[in-house]
Formats: structure tokens, C-alpha cells, sequence
């Protein structure tokens, strides 16, 4: 009997020692978190007002989300459209990633951008960037210009910065 009490004493002694170890969950990445309403506005240079319709994040699925920042008034100028997609258990990175080349091989009409995220390409009116296992889709401007593509270059250096600063607070 001595020796059982022992035994059940010394594997719960083990078992509490493995316990040390929290696993971190990081939330999904919300596109106000990487592209602010402030942000957005700095992006266009002031030239017209931008709010967040109705204030709020719409949930397209489990891990995309998607915020829309339209001009006031209605009208007066484009929106900026942001939407994220978040790995999960149910949509690990390399599925994200997946979706990121899918969209890239299914345009005819794209370019590159070197230098922003793990990768990133515009395609008029959008600019996708996969970044650390997340999909990050900007939609901003108009006019296939160059103004268009600084504008979407500017938004895209902002929301993965953005990005690094979120995930950061979420590493051991």
C-alpha cells in the first residue's frame, strides 16, 4: 500500500513539473490592428475623411476579418479596405499560405513587390502580402497609377509593421 501511495506521489510530482509550460494562443488578427483609422487617413494625405464603417470589424469566417474605412462624405473619395486571415488549428500557415499563391497564379494581371513581408504582389485595386503565416489584402485607391501603387506600398509597410509590433507581445 506504502509503495502504490508512493507511486501515485511520484507521477503527480512529474506531471506538475510539465505543467510549467504555457502554451501562448494568439487571437486572430484583427485588420484595425494593423491598418488604425488614423493610419488609413495618414496613407491618403488628408485629402478627404475616412471612418470606419459603422465602427466596426466585420468576421468574414473564423480566421478573416475585414475592416472598411469609407470616405465622409460617402463618396468623396475611395475607401481603404483591409481583411486578415489568421492560421489556426483549422487553418494552419502552410493552408494561408496556400491561399496567398492561389490568389497570386489565378491573376493575369500582377506585380511583384520585392522587400515587403515573406512575400507580396499588387493586383489592381489590392495589394496581398503574406507575412509570417498571415494573409493580409489592402484594398485602396484607384486608377492602376503609380499614385495607387505608393499608396498601397505605404498601407502594406504600415500594416506589417503593425503586424510584428501585435505578434510580438505574444512570444515566449
Amino acid at each position: 500500500m506504502n509503495r502504490f501511495f508512493i507511486l501515485i506521489l511520484a507521477i503527480s510530482a512529474m506531471l506538475m513539473c510539465g505543467c510549467d509550460k504555457k502554451e501562448v494562443v494568439v487571437p486572430p488578427v484583427m485588420p484595425t490592428d494593423i491598418i488604425s483609422e488614423e493610419d488609413a487617413k495618414a496613407a491618403i494625405g488628408g485629402k478627404y475623411e475616412l471612418k470606419l464603417n459603422y465602427d466596426a470589424v466585420v468576421s468574414i469566417n473564423d480566421n478573416s476579418y475585414k475592416a472598411s474605412y469609407l470616405a465622409e462624405p460617402l463618396g468623396s473619395g475611395d475607401p481603404v479596405f483591409v481583411t486578415v486571415t489568421s492560421p489556426s488549428e483549422e487553418l494552419p500557415e502552410s493552408s494561408v499560405k496556400e491561399l496567398y499563391e492561389s490568389g497570386y497564379e489565378g491573376r493575369t494581371k500582377k506585380k511583384k513587390v520585392e522587400g515587403l513581408g515573406n512575400a507580396a504582389y499588387i493586383a489592381f485595386p489590392s495589394i496581398n502580402i503574406y507575412q509570417n503565416g498571415y494573409l493580409i489584402v489592402i484594398t485602396a485607391g484607384s486608377g492602376d497609377t503609380q499614385e495607387q501603387i505608393d499608396l498601397l506600398i505605404s498601407l502594406g509597410k504600415t500594416a506589417v509593421e503593425n503586424l510584428d509590433v501585435f505578434l510580438q507581445q505574444y512570444e515566449k
